[in-house]
């Protein structure tokens, strides 16, 4: 099983090893992507995501700006393997509490029923 793992703080790298990617079990990479309000994660998000999908917004707010999971295609990582890149409210939004993004992240994982990025 491949897991990626990744955590926000100001600007982390992100490392993949694409040697990997053949073991694969699915053809889809997801990667959920989670932070404090400001610390650029939709503007990573920008970086790695498909060219035919719209730029996130970004900005530094105290309110925040995404309000809602939103999943964005990403570019191929290999033959066959697609990057998917879930964006997620700033950990700190005046209006998304630490309680209702726990929410809204779990209901996320479980249904999969997230609005379309862009």
């Amino acid at each position: 099983q491949f897991e990626v793992f990744f955590v926000c703080s100001g600007v982390t790298p992100l490392l993949l090893d694409t040697r990997r990617m053949s073991q694969v079990a699915s053809n889809v990479v997801r990667i959920l992507v989670v932070g404090e309000c400001g610390d650029g994660k939709t503007t990573l998000i920008n970086a790695f995501k498909h060219e035919s999908e719209q730029d996130g917004e970004t900005g530094r707010r105290a309110r925040g700006i995404t309000k809602q999971i939103q999943i964005f295609k990403g570019k191929e990582l290999a033959p066959g393997v697609q990057l998917e890149l879930w964006d997620t409210p700033g950990i700190g939004d005046m209006d998304v509490t630490p309680a209702n993004l726990l929410t809204k992240i779990e209901a996320a994982l479980q249904t999969d029923r997230l609005s379309t990025g862009g």
